[in-house]
């Protein structure tokens, strides 16, 4: 049976009282009364289950190892809060610290509201932040990243003007994002990654204040092939809901460093759906395939039959060619393979003879396509 340590002392005997530590596997309920966490040791470690239903007044830096549980009244805005546990438990619904340190082995629950006001240290493990929660850095808070695996599952609230990064993501998968040049008076904007299948999507709502719009930096795991076949038409997109039409923003180069993808737009939005898109003219996308081949061709392009074409879209593309009986000879799902390789004629004998092609998908604006005729053999 589990230990319990109950502190039902009053603030009169407690003025100076100090906590340094205590021993697992017992649990610390503060029933009434203040208990002072001084900050004369370098550190004082917690590493059982901490429940408070009175006062705690933290002065210096506190680590914990388990779950902090906080239903009284917590003062650390002086103080340093290290979570360093095991899938990790932190319930309140008003903490606000000086500083937060994340250190821990896993994933760390946030339930509640946690306000920053100095800084956030990520060096590792995930801090889940899930709705109605809320993990809130003031104006002057900074952020700090040791690595790209520790980072926010879920959503981020910043306060103020400037620019603000967001270490967002889902559960495995890490995708920032950065408001620059953020204008507004004192607006207080949360940010989450939310994909949808191969699209990335974030939202940003305004909470409080008047957010009057950023330029906007992402970066994100690619999972659609599109990004990468045709990186210099990517842009970044704003909607007021995902079903809306989108805004192109005018972006510069997006930056590969695959699997990743980072993109920024020049121009300033305040809408709450970002994602990614294409900047292109449907007046410029066009296929081709040609109707005619021979196999001793000189130009080695005259060989084969390729696809030809401008803006075509990986997704949901085809590309087959039948013989004259109607039996498929050549079928194949990759755009890059129609485009470089295709269909090669060495296999069919030299007399003349006649083929069909199909090719369909879409474009990448997401117009459909689909394209069919006879192929002559000399």
């Amino acid at each position: 049976m589990a230990k319990f340590m109950k502190y039902s002392v009053w603030t009169s005997v407690l003025a100076g009282w100090m906590l340094t530590a205590i021993l697992s596997p017992a649990q610390i309920i503060v029933q009434q009364g203040i208990v002072k966490v001084s900050g004369l040791a370098p550190l004082t470690t917690v590493n059982t289950l901490l429940t408070n239903y009175g006062t705690i007044t933290q002065q210096g830096a506190l680590i914990t190892e388990s779950d902090l549980l906080n239903y009284g009244s917590y003062d650390a805005t002086n103080a340093k809060l290290v979570l360093q546990g095991e899938n990790q438990r932190v319930l309140s619904e008003s903490l606000t610290v000086a500083q937060l340190h994340l250190k821990s082995n896993g994933t760390t629950t946030l339930e509640g509201n946690l306000e920053i006001l100095e800084s956030l240290l990520l060096e590792e493990g995930l801090l889940q932040v899930g709705e109605p929660s809320r993990l809130t850095l003031n104006e002057a808070a900074t952020i700090t990243q040791n690595n790209e695996s520790s980072y926010v599952w879920g959503s981020v609230t910043r306060q103020g003007t400037g620019s603000k990064f967001f270490p967002v993501g889902t559960r495995n998968e890490y995708a920032p994002l950065t408001l620059t040049n953020v204008r507004g008076n004192n607006p207080l904007v949360r940010v989450q990654y939310a994909p949808v299948a191969n699209q990335p999507y974030w939202s940003q709502t305004q909470l409080a204040g008047n957010y009057e719009g950023s330029s906007i930096t992402v970066t994100f795991p690619s999972r659609n092939p599109d990004y990468e076949f045709y990186p210099e038409q990517l842009t970044i997109t704003a909607r007021a809901s995902q079903e809306q039409t989108e805004t192109i923003l005018a972006s510069d180069l997006a930056q590969l460093d695959l699997p990743r993808i980072t993109i920024s737009s020049t121009l300033p939005t305040a809408l709450p759906w970002i994602s990614v898109g294409f900047l292109t003219e449907e007046a410029e996308e066009e296929i081709y395939v040609p109707n005619a081949f021979s196999p001793e061709a000189p130009n080695p392009e005259d060989r084969v039959i390729k696809v030809y074409g401008r803006y075509l879209s990986h997704q949901n593309f085809y590309f087959g060619i039948q013989d004259v009986w109607g039996r498929w000879i050549y079928q194949t799902t990759s755009l890059e393979d129609a485009l470089s390789t295709g269909w090669t004629s060495s296999q069919i004998s030299s007399a003349p003879a006649q083929f069909r092609y199909v090719a369909s998908g879409q474009f990448l604006s997401g117009k459909p396509f689909q394209s069919s005729d006879t192929i002559i053999k000399f």
